[in-house]
């Protein structure tokens, strides 16, 4: 299933403030970087900040804790947000595919420069992040 970053950005938020299991198990995995949109950005932090003080997830306390925090909304502006969020999941039972489709969208990747390096060395002379997406059986490259 390929999804537009922005829904899947959405989808993530949306299980955060869901399920506060879910919330605790994959909010400290989950990098700013990985939110494109601003919203977005300040909600996974706010939800962190929530989590790491063992505090609880819900969306009134989030809302509170953004306006707090200075977000130039209202705050019934700020419920209906997290409440379009949530609205887009039905539960977080595929929370960490979804997790996993946002960090290898927003992964370091480099094209092969075919130097031939992983043919007697394992790994790749390329520093990226597709060690953590490809990993080969053997140390051997593919010919075409």
């Amino acid at each position: 299933m390929e999804q537009n970053p922005l829904e899947l950005e959405n989808v993530v938020i949306g299980c955060l403030i869901l399920e506060q299991q879910t919330a605790r198990e994959y909010v400290n995995k989950l990098k700013p970087e990985y939110f494109c949109e601003e919203d977005n950005r300040l909600i996974h932090r706010t939800i962190r900040d929530l989590v790491n003080q063992d505090r609880e997830v819900d969306v009134f306390i989030i809302a509170a804790q953004l306006k707090k925090a200075g977000m130039q909304k209202e705050l019934q502006e700020i419920a209906y947000l997290l409440t379009s969020r949530t609205e887009v999941v039905a539960s977080s039972a595929h929370m960490e595919y979804y997790v996993e489709e946002l960090r290898l969208f927003h992964a370091r990747l480099s094209p092969c420069v075919d130097c031939r390096r992983c043919a007697k060395t394992p790994g790749c002379a390329v520093r990226d992040e597709m060690d953590a997406v490809f990993t080969p059986t053997d140390n051997t490259i593919m010919d075409a």
